[in-house]
């Protein structure tokens, strides 16, 4: 609620959500990041009595509300502010829209604020009035709340002045820590599920709907340690503008940057390349051959040593599905990760999936579990 006064100082704020689609445990980090979005989330949501009164209670439908508040006739193009990392929960495996495959996909790996105390003060973004717009379209206020349509799009602007921009996926494991720009120019204009942006949803673990957390065409997450801004310029050739209003980042392209325009350069066979890429040539990938080795052990077996940085550098679905015939493949949580989960392994314990760690304890040479085979990085 601490956000909700936003609504009332800016016309292109539609509602407030408490749910990020793309909230996965290892593409958000920041609990206290305000983000928007041209698409309604839903799960948790804060409107003004005036958009309910005048605008939507007349018009309410009798079913798939939610669909009807993601119209572009309800919407009348006005963005939804929400956190980067969720605050609120979803919980169940079983629905009209819901099912075990469903939930395993898109909900169960969510990383969920647990911190109450975060909240936004109604300055709490601290930037000036004319670091953004001298003329600001008439808001007055001298420091913009934090969410404000002037303090993102002044936010994005800055990241694209600094961010390192890749003309190539090959090109991500070049950095770390930095802020990466990569363009696309991908087809998202039809009807359904625009099947050209899949691929890379894929790559990156997203959803599979390109509306999904974008705005203006920009998707913003974590990726190899990187806060990467994932920016496609197709979406400016049927932007609908408002008087004043920038519909997409397109003119932040720069002159020298040639966007991608083939999904096909996201296939996910080139994730086990980028991993392959960052590895010294003597590193050999060995998996554990008995329940509950360790990776001393199973390296000293073939008359090597465990390396524990290449060892994080392997902690990636790709890397198990190469040596495992994994049922799924999922984040976790265990300084014996990444590894197997035995197919004959108690229910609660996932027999047959493939665990990588993305918890805060990093793997290490020494864990082991009882009831998962390792993979191991030998030296």
């Amino acid at each position: 609620m601490s956000v909700a006064p936003i609504l009332h100082i800016d016309p292109s704020a539609f509602v407030i959500s408490a749910w990020s689609d793309n909230g996965f445990a290892d593409k958000v980090h920041d609990p206290f990041a305000l983000r928007r979005t041209d698409y309604f989330p839903g799960l948790g949501w804060v409107l003004t009595r005036k958009l309910y009164k005048e605008e939507l209670e007349p018009r309410w439908p009798t079913s798939h509300w939610d669909h009807w508040l993601r119209s572009e006739e309800t919407s009348k193009h006005r963005d939804i502010i929400y956190p980067q990392v969720p605050r609120t929960y979803h919980n169940g495996i079983k629905g009209t829209f819901m099912n075990l495959e469903t939930h395993n996909k898109y909900f169960r790996d969510i990383g969920y604020n647990t911190d109450a105390s975060i909240t936004w003060p109604i300055t709490a973004s601290g930037v000036q009035n004319n670091n953004i717009d001298s003329g600001s379209n008439g808001v007055s206020k001298s420091v913009y709340m934090q969410g404000h349509s002037k303090v993102n799009q002044y936010r994005v602007e800055q990241l694209v002045k600094v961010c390192k921009h890749v003309t190539s996926v090959m090109d991500l494991l070049k950095y770390k820590d930095e802020v990466i720009c990569l363009w696309v120019d991908v087809n998202t204009n039809c009807e359904g599920h625009p099947v050209a942006f899949e691929p890379i949803a894929s790559f990156f673990g997203l959803w599979h709907e390109h509306r999904r957390g974008n705005h203006r065409g920009l998707h913003e997450f974590y990726f190899n340690s990187n806060y990467l801004l994932l920016l496609n310029v197709f979406d400016n050739r049927f932007a609908r503008t408002r008087e004043g209003d920038v519909r997409t980042y397109h003119y932040l392209l720069p002159p020298t940057v040639n966007p991608l325009k083939s999904a096909k350069q996201f296939d996910k066979s080139l994730l086990r390349d980028l991993k392959r890429k960052a590895l010294p040539g003597n590193v050999n990938m060995v998996k554990a051959t008995e329940l509950g080795q360790n990776c001393n052990e199973v390296c000293q077996a073939v008359n090597k040593q465990c390396s524990l940085p290449q060892l994080l550098l392997i902690n990636s679905c790709s890397a198990l599905q190469e040596h495992f015939s994994c049922t799924l493949c999922r984040n976790s949580m265990g300084t014996e990760q990444p590894a197997f989960v035995n197919p004959r392994a108690e229910a609660q314990f996932g027999p047959g999936e493939c665990l990588v760690n993305t918890g805060e304890a990093s793997s290490t040479c020494e864990a082991s579990h009882p009831s998962t085979y390792r993979l191991c990085a030998c030296v």
